[in-house]
């Protein structure tokens, strides 16, 4: 929630890498929007409190409310950086998002947003595990 309403995930592509997608309606500008994020976190307080800043494309699907207007589809860039926390299974973020968009009611535009995500899979980063025989195998391949 914040300029616009949407829902979004994060997946951990790296230890300090992320990939964020987002779906979201924009009430002020009348459009909804997809896209794809990069983030790289930066350690802020400890393992549980970060800094992110990354960028990504994606594009708006502009709804007019005139129905003698069609609907316009443009792609857009953005920039994002903001502050996350986890508490337990809770994993809060706020970030700011300045995007530029290749046409639509305005080229440039900021948004903002407080998002509160439920952690389902919570594991260390282990990229060179050596494997014991004795470990049943999920725990040897996951």
């Amino acid at each position: 929630m914040g300029t616009e309403i949407g829902m979004t995930t994060v997946v951990r592509v790296a230890k300090k890498s992320s990939l964020e997608g987002t779906v979201q309606y924009s009430n002020l500008y009348h459009a909804t929007r997809l896209g794809v994020n990069y983030r790289e976190h930066l350690g802020f307080l400890g393992r549980r409190f970060n800094l992110y800043i990354g960028g990504g494309a994606g594009a708006s699907w502009y709804h007019s409310q005139d129905v003698n207007v069609e609907d316009v589809t443009k792609p857009h860039m953005n920039g994002i950086f903001g502050l996350e926390g986890v508490i337990g299974k809770l994993h809060v973020s706020w970030d700011f998002k300045p995007v530029y968009s290749f046409g639509g009611p305005r080229v440039f535009y900021s948004e903002t947003a407080l998002s509160l995500r439920y952690v389902i899979f919570k594991k260390k980063w282990r990229p060179f595990k050596k494997f014991k025989k004795k470990e049943p195998f999920w725990e040897r391949v996951f």
